[in-house]
Formats: C-alpha cells, sequence, structure tokens
C-alpha cells in the first residue's frame, strides 16, 4: 500500500501547502499534519469510485448496498444506498454539487425517490421491505429523502411526516392518522423512551432517536427528550455508558447527541467526552466496525460546534482548550485512523462494516446475503470521505480541505455507469 500521493517535494507543497501553511498559523506542526494527511489519502484505492459505479441500477434509479445485493435476486436499491453514494461525489472532491451529474442520473434518482413515498403517512416505504420495519430504519429513510430532494432540487409528491408532525402541533390537533403514537404527546414520548436501556445500551437507544431526530423536533418533543436523556449521561467518562469499552461509549454518544445538534441543545459535559474521545484516538485498539473510528471524528466535530455556538465564555474557552490539544494530537491521530480503517479495506478498494463481513442487515432490514466478505456502500463513505471530512471539520480546516479524487476518477466512474 502507498505511503505517500506525491512523488517529490515540489508535489508535496503543491498539494498540502495550504495546509502547512493555515497550521502553522496556528501554533501547530503543519508539515507533520500535511504529512499524515498525505498518509491517510494513500490509502484509498483509486478502484473506490468504479467500484461504486457498479452498485448504480439505470432501471431502478438507485444504488445496491454491496455487490452480493446486486448480484442476487430479493435485493433492490435503497434509499440510503443512493444518497450515501451521491454524497461520496461531491465529498470526495469529484463533483462539486450532485447537479453537475448525468441529466439521465438525476432523472432516475428523482423517479427513485419519489416513488418510495407513501401519500399515507408521508414516510418512505421500499417495495423489498414493506411497512413493517424498525422506528429507525422508517426515520432515516425520511431524512435520507429530505437529502436528496434538497441536493437535486426535487419536492417530494406528498406532505412528507415531518411536514405532518409540524402542523399537528401548529394546529394542536392530535389527529396523527398512520403516524406512531409516541409523536402525539410528552407523555407518550417518555413511555417510549422508557423502553430502552440507556446505561447499558445506549448505542441502540441512542441510534433509536438520532433516527427520528426531525420527526421529535417536528412534533415538538426535542426538549423533552433532551431532559429524559441528560440524567443517564455518565459523570466520570461524558457518554451513555457505564463499562469501560469506550467504543460502544462513543457510539451512543454520538447518536445521542446528533439529536441535541440538530435541535440546538448544548451537549452537557463536552470537555470531559472530548477527552474521552480524543484518547480513543491516540490508543491502539482498533474498533470491531468502521463506526468506531468515525464516530469519534463525528463527535468531536459536534463537541466543538456545540461549544463554539453558545453564548457563554465557559463554553467558548473549553472549545479553545479542546482544540490546541487535538492540533498537537493531530498528526498521530490522523496516522492512527488510516491503520484502524485500514483493517476494513478490500481488494477493490471498498470498505466492510466488520472486519470479515459487511453487515447483512441495515436497521433491521435486509440489505445483502449474510457473511459476505464484501465491502457496501455504508462502510465504504463511513471509512473514506466520513473520516477525512470530519477529520477536517474537527480541525476547524474545512477552508483548505485537500480533494480525495479527482477529475480523472469521476471520468472513469461515469464510464463505468455504461450510459
Amino acid at each position: 500500500m502507498k505511503t505517500t500521493t506525491c512523488n517529490n517535494e515540489t508535489e508535496f507543497i503543491q498539494k498540502w501547502g495550504k495546509v502547512i501553511e493555515e497550521f502553522d498559523k496556528r501554533g501547530g506542526d503543519g508539515r507533520a499534519i500535511a504529512e499524515s494527511l498525505d498518509y491517510l489519502y494513500a490509502a484509498y484505492s483509486d478502484g473506490l469510485p468504479t467500484w461504486l459505479a457498479g452498485l448504480y441500477d439505470k432501471e431502478v434509479g438507485g444504488f445496491y448496498y454491496s455487490n452480493s445485493a446486486r448480484d442476487n435476486e430479493g435485493f433492490l436499491p435503497d434509499i440510503e444506498s443512493t444518497v450515501q453514494a451521491l454524497n461520496f461525489m461531491r465529498s470526495s472532491g469529484m463533483v462539486s454539487s450532485v447537479k453537475e451529474l448525468p441529466e439521465e442520473m438525476k432523472k432516475g434518482v428523482e423517479r427513485f425517490v419519489k416513488g418510495l413515498q407513501s401519500p399515507d403517512d408521508g414516510f418512505i416505504y421500499h417495495p423489498q421491505w414493506g411497512k413493517d420495519i424498525t422506528d429507525s430504519r422508517r426515520g432515516r429513510d425520511m431524512m435520507w429523502a429530505g437529502v436528496a430532494a434538497e441536493n437535486f432540487g426535487f419536492s417530494l409528491p406528498y406532505p412528507t411526516a415531518n411536514e405532518r408532525l409540524k402542523s399537528n402541533l401548529d394546529n394542536d390537533n392530535k389527529e396523527l392518522n398512520a403516524m406512531p403514537e409516541y409523536f402525539g404527546s410528552k407523555e407518550a414520548m417518555i413511555k417510549y423512551l422508557d423502553g430502552f436501556d440507556w446505561v447499558n445500551n445506549s448505542y441502540y437507544a441512542g441510534n433509536m432517536i438520532a433516527a427520528q431526530a426531525q420527526q421529535i423536533i417536528a412534533a415538538g418533543l426535542a426538549d423533552t427528550v433532551v431532559e429524559y436523556v441528560n440524567r443517564y449521561q455518565n459523570p466520570e467518562n461524558g457518554f451513555w455508558y457505564k463499562d469501560v469499552d469506550m467504543h460502544y461509549g462513543i457510539n451512543g454518544f454520538m447518536k445521542i447527541t446528533s439529536l441535541y445538534i440538530k435541535a440546538g441543545a448544548p451537549i452537557p459535559r463536552a470537555e470531559l467526552a472530548a477527552e474521552s474521545a480524543m484518547s480513543l484516538l491516540l490508543t491502539d485498539e482498533i474498533g470491531t466496525t468502521v463506526c468506531h473510528l468515525y464516530n469519534v471524528w463525528v463527535s468531536l466535530t459536534a463537541i466543538l460546534y456545540s461549544l463554539r455556538k453558545s453564548k457563554s465564555a465557559e463554553d467558548a474557552a473549553a472549545a479553545e482548550r479542546i482544540a490546541k490539544k487535538l492540533l498537537k494530537i493531530a498528526p498521530l491521530a490522523i496516522r492512527n485512523s488510516r491503520t484502524k480503517s485500514g483493517v476494513f479495506q478490500k481488494e477493490d478498494g471498498s470498505f466492510s462494516y466488520m472486519r470479515e463481513n459487511s453487515s447483512w442487515r441495515s436497521q433491521g432490514a435486509p440489505v445483502c446475503l449474510p457473511n459476505m466478505n464484501e465491502g457496501d456502500v455504508n462502510a465504504s463513505c463511513i471509512s473514506s470521505t466520513g473520516i477525512i471530512s470530519n477529520i477536517y471539520s474537527a480541525l476547524d480546516a474545512g477552508c483548505v480541505k485537500v480533494p480525495l479524487y479527482t477529475e480523472k476518477d469521476y471520468a472513469a466512474f461515469i464510464s463505468a455507469l455504461n450510459f
């Protein structure tokens, strides 16, 4: 595997000069950070974009989750894989906007997404799964539909579930029709939250509310959920987990605080949680899924965003302390990120969710054959553009972000689509 993306010093400075200048200006070791980023970038295969293109179904207008899903009956493209794949195009630097994609693809995606919406409740349902899906699957698919509509500039054919909940709230109308009943009142939501184990299984609990964050906010219940969840935070590490398994703790933290960010609520014990998160970047321990690394960078991004948004001088000072420490550990943290993500990489350039296989269920829904040692869209996007984007975000360096892929890679992607 390559250790650098550059052939000589001149090429290195041309590619990373602005990064070096930016971090030197802040008092960091710009050269060391740039070398670490270059080392990380070198790990990504030129084959990743073309592997991704091979999962697009032009008849359906969507992307499959993996090769085994594409090649076996019973599976179809899904909205999460589709939007994640398209976001990869933009985040990787191949295009500045998904609107630059071929017209046939844009029309296909719009047709695909619109065709999944139910007129009954405004949610998104796939023909391969029907309506008997988990709360998290339903909530996430509604979120992805909104992202697709916004990015491509189209409107969904029916009022969304979020719009219907907001309308009920504004008009004091509790007739939720086909909506889950726990959106109907504070008491119903608290009863729903009581059904989760916030101490021993914060990832599952947090995932359920994170996936439905838009609906919780639309129903006017964000404050109720935040107040409820706050009482379970561990005062020793800032996570929502009592055990020593910090990787599991960061998973729950990332999910839970995503609601806080969307609702504009402050993250409690933010500096303590940041210290716990940064300790994970420096350990040699490798997680069992790609999320264990990704969630650390996402959580640090969220913590710093939350603190900087606050008007409190104390929060501003905490953000500054975290940023200075993160700047200091950045070279090692970024190098470790390559090691920790690399164990999930496959020969074709893709990444699997777990080391030896991809997860055959996504939010409870079957997305590929079980026990397949193959890459999938979710893990591949998380392990590439997901990690890289959040490294820049956590370091507040989006202004000097270096693209992972180029116009040449975009041309290879388009060629592989076989339009």
